[in-house]
């Protein structure tokens, strides 16, 4: 079996890149710049003490004061409270809040120092009853301990603006015949090579957008400007592209040896288990047998058996009642016998549910795949163009 041991297909290929990361170096932001992006995520930086809360919202106080009697005296617990209302907790939950979201009731609930329950206290719903479950104290980072992530956020914006700025003078040097090394030479673009295969992740191949357009570049593709996920840029040329090729012996040595002894175990194990499986056939009990016996109940055609091989849920669904197979996988061996069948009831809630979620499932699909076509037909008939440029400016302010 060569195909474990085959070098894909791999291509030699030349880059021009520039990341936000490269360009940021040479940036300098100076400390007005950053006062005024501290001053814009205030509320990032400094974070007022909050408590964790949940509130209980009765119509009348008569009501929430019969509550929380009935709490202190231990006849029910918050939890119950809630559920007789017929809410569950994160219908009451508010998260963490502060004391201007509490109002009236901020002055009592704060004064908590433990977890515990205050009220009846005013709300804007009405008259509650408060849980509270934890207290977050407050945290303030001071511009100065700011000051190094905003310089490097600030600049890598800014950097990001300058590369899309820095597209159009690399598209006319691409026109014009510039290789990468001349790109490298004219602009901050820097030069690199690899060696690229589908199983290459490292450096430049780190990236989805280059490992998709080196999988589809040839050596007659003309070179491209193209955009990273993080607002990077980068082109190539395709060299060469060597064929796939088995690796020498030597090189792959130990994993032919580690492959050949799982096969021949495997293989050795499936013999064993089917003569345990006509053993079971001819009538031995497999509780007789000398293996680890495991039990499964209930199984469905979406369910899952950890520590299985592949397709054995699959497998178990293809069976009749009281059949005997073998599956191995990886150099292990199942043996499994199939006890009993139970056919779906119509009737029933889970059934019903089931049924009634598969046909939402394709009434969406279809609807969304009408739609697609329909958008798709309309873009066509208006030969509608999007200026990509345009479009990364905008994105840029928008950062």
């Amino acid at each position: 079996n060569p195909d474990p041991f085959t070098r894909p297909e791999t291509k030699t290929i030349r880059y021009a890149l520039l990341t936000p990361e490269d360009l940021a170096k040479q940036i300098e932001v100076d400390d007005e710049q950053l006062r005024t992006l501290y001053d814009t995520r205030a509320d990032e930086f400094v974070q007022p003490e909050r408590r964790l809360v949940e509130r209980l919202v009765f119509t009348t106080e008569t009501q929430a004061s019969a509550a929380r009697n009935r709490i202190d005296r231990n006849e029910v617990s918050f939890d119950a409270l809630v559920a007789e209302r017929g809410l569950d907790l994160s219908d009451v939950d508010l998260g963490d809040v502060t004391e201007e979201d509490l109002g009236d009731a901020a002055v009592e609930i704060f004064a908590l120092e433990v977890p515990g329950i205050v009220g009846p206290l005013p709300s804007e719903l009405g008259p509650a009853l408060y849980r509270m479950n934890g207290i977050l104290a407050s945290r303030e980072t001071t511009f100065e301990n700011a000051r190094e992530e905003l310089r490097q956020e600030a600049a890598l914006d800014r950097a990001r603006r300058q590369i899309l700025e820095l597209v159009p003078e690399v598209e006319d040097l691409l026109a014009g015949g510039a290789d990468m090394a001349m790109l490298a030479e004219r602009t901050d673009m820097r030069e690199g090579r690899i060696e690229w295969n589908e199983d290459v992740f490292d450096g430049i191949a780190a990236y989805t957008e280059f490992r998709t357009a080196a999988a589809q570049a040839g050596t007659d593709t003309f070179p491209k400007v193209a955009e990273l996920e993080d607002g990077g840029i980068f082109a190539m040329i395709v060299d060469e592209i060597h064929e796939p090729e088995l690796r020498p012996l030597g090189e792959v040595r130990e994993d032919v040896t580690a492959a050949l002894i799982r096969t021949r175990t495997e293989e050795a194990l499936m013999a064993q288990a089917e003569e345990l499986a006509d053993q079971l056939r001819a009538g031995r009990e497999m509780a007789a047998l000398d293996l680890d016996l495991e039990s499964d109940r209930d199984l469905r055609r979406n369910g899952f058996v950890d520590g299985t091989a592949p397709g054995f849920i699959e497998a178990l669904f293809d069976m009749t009642r009281d059949e005997i197979r073998v599956l191995s996988f990886d150099g292990e061996a199942w043996l499994m016998r199939l006890d009993t069948i139970t056919k779906p009831d119509p009737g029933s809630p889970g059934t019903a549910a089931e049924r009634d979620a598969f046909a939402a499932w394709i009434a969406t699909g279809l609807s969304g795949g009408i739609l697609n076509a329909y958008t798709q037909a309309l873009v066509e008939q208006a030969e509608v163009e999007v200026d990509q440029a345009a479009l990364n400016a905008v994105h840029a302010q928008l950062r």
